[in-house]
Order: structure tokens, then sequence, then C-alpha cells
């Protein structure tokens, strides 16, 4: 028996990424102002690009400050080395406290959509591999699924937790 070549095996080196907002304010449902003061979307990249083997980060949307221009975004990037993996909505603040698209206000169901489309162009921009979405109560649900979910810019979403088998 000839037993096949090691030289073949192709062997790829782990990839380190963080949410960017450990490097910055944390903003959730519980806190939607933030825990800590506030931090620059490029500050938290500059700090997250401190981290040794790091090398993606999910970016949180909108900017910090909201009107930052996306080719700052990408300079920030590119200088630390770094890739954006993923954009994250923010639809869990003060605002969406009764829901994003599920609020009973069609004009803050309107924002939450308006919202996650610009982020979905935005991830484009930044060659990300996906958009990632909370279903919390003060976000998003998807019919009946829950957990995390995660839409790549083309459109394809997937939950990150197993869907029940149909009876």
């Amino acid at each position: 028996m000839v037993m096949p070549s090691h030289s073949r095996i192709d062997i790829q080196e782990p990839t380190f990424g963080a949410g960017i907002w450990h490097f910055g304010r944390y903003v959730d449902r519980y806190a939607t102002d933030g825990y800590g003061p506030p931090v620059s979307t490029l500050e938290a990249i500059d700090l997250a690009g401190q981290v040794g083997d790091l090398s993606v980060v999910d970016l949180t949307f909108p900017f910090d400050p909201p009107d930052l221009p996306l080719d700052d975004v990408k300079t920030a990037l590119k200088r630390n080395g770094l890739r954006a993996i993923a954009v994250t909505p923010e639809i869990y603040t003060r605002r969406f406290v009764r829901g994003a698209f599920t609020n009973p206000d069609p004009q803050v169901r309107r924002q939450a959509v308006e919202l996650v489309s610009r982020g979905v162009e935005t991830a484009r921009e930044l060659d990300c591999d996906y958009v990632k979405s909370s279903s919390t109560p003060c976000a998003m649900r998807a019919g009946r699924v829950s957990g995390s979910l995660t839409s790549s810019p083309s459109g394809r979403t997937r939950s990150r937790r197993p869907r029940r088998a149909s009876a």
C-alpha cells in the first residue's frame, strides 16, 4: 500500500478575529447607551491593530461618527493589517427598544430596514464575508428562527443554531 505524500496536505494557519466593540464602547440591548466612554471606529481599529495575531474584525454599523467616510475605515484597516470580515448593524439601540423589524411602529421598522440595507452595502464595499444580526427581542426575528443569524452580502442567510426538525 502506498501512502499519500504529506507534501500534498495544505495546512492553513488559524484566523483570529474580534468584534470591534471589544476595543470601544460596548453597546447591547441592556446598555443601549453603551458601557464606557465613546471610542471612534478609527480609534477602535487602531487598538485592534495592536493585538498580536488578530487579522479580522467585525465592524459595528453605523460607524462612529456616523458620517465617517468609508475610505477612512479602509485606510485604517489597511494601516493595521486587518480585514473586515463582517458588519453588524446596530439594531439593538434605544431607538429599537420595542423591536427593529418587529416594531409596531412602521416608521421604526422602515428605519431598521434602511439601516441594515446600508450595512449590507457597506459590507459589500469592504468585501466582508457576511452581515451579522442578533434575533434578540430588541432586534430581529426571522420567522421562527431564533439565535444568531448571519447573512452574506450575496444574500444567503443561515442560522448559527440548528433548525428544529419538522414533524
